[in-house]
């Protein structure tokens, strides 16, 4: 055989190449995206998750309350830090008129959220009491699942950089990119907790959390450093400075708390402490 045979054109041709498998996994992968990760209820079927707590939270606490008098938005310190009944009873109001729906891991990107999700209600409180947290506002390049779920694509060209922004405009196109834990978590849920409760308690505070055991020790700048090194960026509180500007426009008074340090085991000191400041 010459040289010239081996690579003449006839030997380059792909005939008899059909792609049906490339094709029937491209449908497939399409069936998923649209009627199943664009689906709401793949993100809140799991009422135990960052999102679905969000939903059973709107549906259990939020939308019941007929006055909210005093609103708190934060994250988990800020949830046992401020006990609904305590407040209420120090400033002479109704036990109802005071809602304490900060949550695990919250940020403020959260609160924002749930306030313009809520604003018609929420709009009319008279106080609006915001936990602030330093690792909460720095800016950093990791999106939050509730942001993959809640965020417009203006805020993730805007707020991100970089391989961390690129992936959120391809998850925002192809949801299956930001759905797959959703996707996860309901398969688990059918098959091994399908009648797990939700974790709100009775004064409305939500007791969900990611990790029981977990310490609330401030170190929140030496993570930021070990984690980020020179990626550390200044302070960015835009969601904060929105949600500030929304009750503005609202005419709420905002107070911004930071809770007092405690750790898991003196929680009920720390909350007890905090009714004074």
């Amino acid at each position: 055989m010459s040289r010239s045979s081996i690579f003449s054109s006839e030997t380059l041709q792909l005939s008899g190449f059909r792609p049906y498998g490339t094709i029937v996994a491209f449908e497939l992968l399409l069936v998923v995206d649209i009627f199943l990760a664009r689906r709401e209820m793949i993100w809140v079927f799991a009422q135990n998750s960052p999102i679905g707590i969000v939903h059973a939270m709107e549906g259990l606490v939020i939308k019941p309350t007929e006055q909210v008098s005093v609103l708190v938005l934060g994250n988990s310190r800020v949830r046992d830090a401020i006990i609904p009944a305590v407040l209420a009873e120090e400033l002479g109001i109704s036990r109802t008129n005071v809602l304490n729906i900060s949550m695990t891991r919250g940020t403020p990107y959260d609160s924002l959220t749930i306030y313009r999700r809520n604003r018609e209600k929420l709009a009319k409180t008279s106080l609006l009491i915001i936990g602030v947290e330093d690792f909460s506002q720095l800016r950093t390049n990791i999106p939050s699942e509730r942001f993959r779920y809640f965020s417009s694509l203006a805020e993730r060209c805007e707020h991100f950089y970089g391989e961390a922004r690129a992936s959120l405009i391809a998850s925002y196109c192809w949801r299956t990119l930001d759905a797959y834990r959703s996707i996860r978590r309901l398969g688990k849920q059918i098959l091994f907790r399908p009648n797990q409760r939700v974790s709100i308690g009775s004064d409305g505070r939500v007791i969900w959390r990611d990790n029981e055991n977990a310490q609330y020790i401030d170190n929140s700048q030496e993570i930021a450093e070990r984690i980020y090194g020179d990626r550390v960026l200044k302070y960015d509180s835009w969601a904060l400075r929105e949600l500030l500007d929304r009750c503005a426009e609202d005419g709420i008074p905002v107070l911004l708390y930071r809770p007092p340090l405690s750790t898991a085991s003196g929680t009920a000191s720390g909350a007890a402490r905090s009714r004074h400041h």
